[in-house]
């Protein structure tokens, strides 16, 4: 793994330049910080270490706090706490706030947001021509122009921003998502009636008007009934996990 640059070089508010990990370990990062209260007060980066069970002393710790930084994931120094965009993405108020959150975080990075301006809308080149863009326009040094490219490409895909055609997406992804264009499966969760249809509708008219043109796996047990994309895309996994952990029920003590 290339060598950490300079502390003058890493993330802050001011001069976010690059990540040097992917954008789901600084979600994983800020997750741990999440859990610990970060939405609230500060956590000790040896907390935050010990549940990673990463050494706090290693490059690689510092690497990855740096990065949920530049991603503007979290802020601080030994303690580190939620942005106001971890807390939206983390603890949303509203059914398209983690969405709009996680689309914001890949615009952190100056070097990504760069790469967006340049190219949203139309098609995304290759991982070499975005590394020597990388080298040219922000300054990303040779020994991480290669890292940096593939970190902005995993992150898109991962995000679901580019298209079948590879051609990026990114201000169509943001207006989709504060839109509610179609339920989802975490709607069908939160909001069941989100996705029943209308009285007056005959049923198999309802069918044909709601069911989408893509591939879709249905799964139901015990009266709970989940329908998802298929592929499901890993934004829509990530929601439906904090969503299923925010619905654990209590504990019953009369079966202690």
């Amino acid at each position: 793994m290339p060598k950490l640059p300079p502390a003058s070089e890493t993330a802050s508010k001011k001069d976010r330049k690059y990540p040097y990990y992917a954008l789901s370990n600084a979600i994983k990062l800020g997750a741990v910080v999440a859990r610990h209260g970060g939405e609230r007060v500060g956590v000790p980066k040896s907390v935050i270490a010990q549940d990673l069970d990463m050494d706090q002393a290693a490059a690689s710790f510092a690497q990855a706090t740096a990065s949920a930084k530049t991603f503007g994931i979290v802020e601080g120094g030994a303690e580190l706490r939620l942005t106001d965009l971890g807390r939206d993405y983390f603890a949303p108020t509203t059914s398209d706030e983690s969405r709009l959150a996680e689309l914001e975080f890949l615009a952190q990075p100056t070097a990504f947001s760069f790469l967006i301006d340049k190219f949203d809308g139309s098609k995304l080149p290759g991982k070499g021509m975005l590394a020597n863009l990388l080298g040219r326009a922000c300054g990303v040094p040779q020994s991480w122009r290669d890292r940096v490219a593939q970190l902005f490409i995993s992150a898109t895909n991962d995000l679901g921003v580019v298209d079948a055609s590879g051609s990026l997406r990114y201000s169509a992804a943001k207006h989709h998502a504060g839109q509610h264009m179609r339920p989802t499966a975490v709607d069908a969760i939160t909001n069941p009636m989100a996705i029943a249809p209308p009285a007056a509708v005959h049923q198999s008219d309802a069918a044909r008007l709601s069911a989408p043109a893509d591939r879709k796996d249905v799964w139901e047990s015990g009266g709970l009934r989940l329908e998802m994309p298929d592929p499901l895309p890993r934004h829509l996994w990530e929601r439906l996990k904090k969503i299923v952990d925010a619905m654990e029920p209590a504990e019953d003590p009369t079966k202690e």
